[in-house]
């Protein structure tokens, strides 16, 4: 029994704690990557970089980190069927390809999107005022068409 128990860790154990250690090194290195490159790009556009935008990084750790800790524990419970950890190694491959996307992304877009953002928080933060807006172009627009078939 003891040595059933040794050969178990020995080679199944093993081979997951190594593949396991190189999936979160390898979304650790991919976040430290889009973290520079996060910063080089703020610069470039003139964006301050604050605590609020260094603790966004730290939001993105724990979506990530946090599912890849449960897909290990189900890669610890089935490495008696597969010696690899595959659910981890999955997951591992996911963010960093979505950490390669952001890198790659142009700087241009984010700020794009990030004005629109901007732009569709001050219209909702101002509904009541963008409603009257609104309500007046269709009225104007309602008094041209009638004007026009008349």
């Amino acid at each position: 029994m003891e040595e059933l128990f040794n050969e178990f860790v020995n080679e199944h154990l093993f081979k997951l704690s190594v593949g396991v250690g190189v999936a979160y090194a390898g979304v650790l290195i991919a976040m430290g990557i889009d973290f520079v490159f996060g910063v080089k790009k703020a610069r470039q556009l003139k964006i301050d970089r604050t605590s609020t935008g260094f603790k966004m990084t730290a939001t993105k750790a724990q979506k990530y980190f946090s599912p890849m800790l449960c897909l290990t524990v189900v890669d610890v419970i089935t490495s008696v069927y597969i010696p690899v950890p595959a659910f981890t190694l999955l997951w591992a491959c996911y963010c960093s390809f979505c950490e390669f996307r952001s890198v790659t992304e142009k700087s241009w877009k984010k700020k794009e999107l990030r004005d629109a953002a901007n732009t569709m928080k001050v219209i909702i933060e101002n509904k009541d005022d963008f409603a009257k807006v609104l309500a007046e172009i269709l009225k104007e627009k309602e008094v041209i068409n009638d004007a026009g078939t008349k």
